[in-house]
């Protein structure tokens, strides 16, 4: 019997992208990695789609041909996407893209997208090792999970399980201040691969 042909595409800035990790696969490697060594009957193609330092305005310049050009021939399409973090940094004072704005794309990517695959997913931003930024990591993260519900889209939030997590506290700090190395990527991958969230995806 043919395998089911899932092609799945992860959009978003550098914690899709896996930046830190030395082995070079994230949280999206190894979730992708877990899921198709349990699932034998079905071949699983991934695209990450992580760019550093983007914001949700840049993502929404580029989401839709990122993704149609990519989630076709296949027998299933999934699309998850996790943004946030950049959006909510300050340059020279001024908040890169600021809540309003930031919730205003979402729900335009979320809104085409909804319209065009079955299997949507949001990730919320990861809290770094930045008190200042976190405080508005938290904030956009409510506005976030507002347009979420209101749009009918499953979330996944790991917000504060990471943040009292200490080895993901430990790496991000002695990192670059933002990005955990390959154990805090392991730790958000298990937190992924356990929400019911993430799990719908496959049934």
């Amino acid at each position: 019997m043919d395998k089911q042909d899932i092609r799945i595409a992860f959009v978003g800035d550098s914690f899709i992208n896996g930046t830190g990790d030395p082995e070079y696969l994230g949280w999206e490697g190894r979730v992708c990695e877990y899921i198709q060594h349990s699932n034998p009957d079905i071949e699983l193609t991934s695209y990450n789609l992580g760019i550093r330092r983007e914001t949700s305005s840049d993502i929404l310049k580029r989401f839709e041909n990122e993704l149609y050009s990519r989630l076709i021939d296949g027998d299933r399409f999934i699309v998850v996407l996790s943004f946030g973090i950049n959006d909510c940094v300050e340059i020279d004072g001024v908040q890169r893209v600021d809540f309003e704005k930031s919730a205003q794309n979402l729900e335009i990517i979320l809104a085409v997208l909804r319209q065009k695959y079955d299997n949507v997913l949001f990730v919320m931003p990861a809290p770094i090792a930045d008190e200042e930024i976190n405080s508005r990591i938290q904030k956009v993260i409510r506005m976030y999970k507002t347009v979420c519900k209101n749009l009918n889209i499953n979330y996944i939030d790991l917000f504060n399980q990471l943040k009292n997590d200490s080895v993901w506290q430990k790496e991000t700090s002695e990192n670059d201040g933002a990005h955990p190395r390959s154990k805090g990527y392991e730790i958000f991958a298990k937190h992924v691969l356990d929400n019911e969230n993430w799990t719908q995806l496959w049934k």
